[in-house]
């Protein structure tokens, strides 16, 4: 009986001892996993971090390169600016020039006009007015501004070629003319630029220069072969009579269009 109560008296002296050593071990154990996984997340942690650096790092360098690369943009950019504001400063300059030469080229022009709208009232007797104000109308439009220097050589070209024609066709016109202090209805004979008459229908008149353009003369007697050789080729040119080889008294005269004069 002595021997049982010492078992037992032992045994419940060990056996809470026992069983804090076993919840020990399950503290330890459980401390073991907690470390292990505290550890396991720490190396995630240390994982993303890095990561995160080397990302970090990687877009630094890379927004780096960028403003390097847009630094170098710029600066070519405002080179090639540099380069066009020059351009644009020599291109106005230039303009400049060209205008200030186109309008000293037009004053020439006109005064060029000017002189034809003399030679043409001093020269050949036929349709001086209306010749005359091609030229004027033209000297108007560059006074006025409203022509520019192409504008004014193609008119005064094409004018210059209309007069031109003048010299290679011939033309019979109705006018009003002053014969021997008197304005009459007649008819003006042009044969190219070297050859004028007038018929007032009752007498036939051949033209001759003098200080103010050609007027008929009614100092040259011509004879009755020379008025009917001039009448017959008045016909001719009206289409009235078929073309023959005729004589006619000429006279011939050139207009010189920088004095204005006849020679």
């Amino acid at each position: 009986m002595l021997k049982f109560l010492v078992v037992l008296t032992l045994f419940s002296v060990l056996w809470p001892q026992k069983a804090e050593k076993q919840n020990i071990r399950i503290e330890i154990a459980d401390l073991k996993e907690k470390i292990k996984t505290t550890k396991e997340n720490l190396a995630k942690e240390e994982k993303f971090y890095a990561d995160f650096i080397q990302e970090k790092n990687l877009l630094l360098s890379q927004k780096e390169k960028e403003k390097k690369s847009l630094f170098e943009e710029t600066d070519r950019v405002e080179k090639e600016i540099g380069i066009y504001k020059n351009q644009v400063k020599e291109t106005a300059w230039r303009i400049d020039r060209i205008k200030k030469d186109e309008d000293f080229f037009n004053r020439q022009i006109r005064v060029f006009c000017l002189k034809i709208k003399d030679a043409i009232m001093t020269g050949i007797p036929f349709e001086r007015d209306r010749r005359a104000g091609n030229v004027t109308s033209l000297a108007d439009d560059i006074e006025a501004g409203k022509s520019t220097a192409m504008e004014s050589l193609n008119r005064i070209v094409a004018f210059l070629s209309s007069e031109e024609l003048l010299g290679y066709d011939s033309q019979v016109i109705q006018i009003i003319e002053n014969i021997n202090g008197e304005k009459q209805n007649a008819m003006i004979f042009r044969l190219g630029r070297i050859f004028f008459a007038v018929d007032s229908g009752n007498d036939l008149f051949l033209y001759t220069s003098g200080k103010n353009g050609y007027i008929p003369d009614v100092s040259i007697k011509l004879t009755a072969g020379d008025k009917r050789n001039i009448r017959q080729a008045m016909d001719m040119v009206q289409g009235k009579k078929a073309p023959e080889i005729i004589e006619l008294p000429l006279f011939l005269e050139v207009l010189n269009y920088d004095s204005g004069r006849q020679k």
